[in-house]
């Protein structure tokens, strides 16, 4: 399905949850890309029903999981995320993240959760993605990773999904935090918007 020239640029504050704002935009290069580009570092709420037909709906029967796809800046750095998420019918979901990084990203580490919520903003399950570039080669200039997490749930589950809630953290080298205190930080982080409720599952790029 193709979007319409009038959707261009839409803007949309939601109010469901913490303080959201978000842009959504078709792809310049293909027009039935959507694009919904995360302003907020932490929980960036994106209600699914906002979003324009067939898109609008977390189980997609059409679209490949390339179609609907989140991106955000690290700050002000050249360092960029992006993430997307693909459910069948079946329940069987893949979300992949990728990190972009530029020449500042050095032997930090980039890390970004998503938080799929019900309704009522609460948290049903979240995924945790890092990204360590140390010894990371450039492609076209940039230097990439890509953390990709599976998960299967009924379909019941999948009908109480409402949105996605998107974070995203850079952990500078000079702090000394290992693996672990890494991990723990992004839990911190999401858990001032989910306050420990509903489950979750981590993945760092090359390692299960």
């Amino acid at each position: 399905m193709r979007l319409l020239p009038t959707t261009v640029l839409i803007a949309m504050i939601s109010a469901v949850g913490p303080a959201s704002a978000y842009t959504v935009f078709p792809d310049r290069d293909d027009p039935d890309r959507l694009i919904v580009v995360i302003e907020k570092p932490y929980g960036d709420l994106v209600p699914f029903g906002t979003l324009p037909p067939p898109f609008n709906k977390v189980v997609q029967t059409l679209q490949g999981p390339d179609r609907l796809s989140f991106r955000w800046r690290y700050g002000r750095s050249s360092e960029e995320g992006l993430s997307w998420l693909h459910v069948d019918e079946d329940g069987k979901a893949t979300i992949h993240f990728e990190f972009r990084g530029g020449e500042t990203v050095s032997e930090d580490t980039l890390g970004a959760a998503a938080v799929l919520v019900d309704g009522e903003g609460r948290a049903l399950h979240s995924f945790y993605a890092r990204s360590d570039f140390s010894g990371v080669a450039p492609v076209n200039g940039e230097k990439r990773r890509r953390v990709g997490l599976s998960v299967e749930r009924p379909g019941d589950w999948w009908r109480r999904v409402d949105g996605i809630a998107y974070f995203h953290m850079r952990y500078h080298k000079q702090r000394g935090l290992d693996e672990g205190e890494q991990w723990g930080a992004m839990q911190r982080a999401v858990r001032r918007f989910t306050g420990g409720a509903g489950t979750e599952q981590r993945q760092q790029e090359g390692k299960r």
